[in-house]
């Protein structure tokens, strides 16, 4: 049985990411069992003052949204960027 495993890099200057569980709470900074190709999803909270500039290694890495998905084809390092908004 293969599985992956997804790591949070956050920008932790500026904010946090979380990984979403199930339950709807923080998977905290690594979570592990991901089937081949699952989809896992990061959640960026931005520390006040702060909005998501970018995303790496996610589905959508230029998004800005504060939700993003990774396809969890690899183990892999999900990590954002926060901007100031001016």
């Amino acid at each position: 049985n293969n599985t992956n495993s997804l790591v949070k890099y956050p920008d932790w200057r500026h904010g946090d990411v979380w990984i979403r569980k199930a339950d709807g709470s923080d998977g905290g900074r690594m979570e592990s069992g991901y089937e081949v190709n699952a989809t896992a999803e990061v959640v960026a909270v931005p520390s006040a003052g702060y909005r998501v500039k970018r995303w790496y290694n996610t589905t959508d890495d230029l998004s800005i949204s504060n939700e993003n998905t990774v396809i969890m084809d690899v183990n892999k390092v999900a990590m954002d960027e926060f901007e100031l908004i001016v």
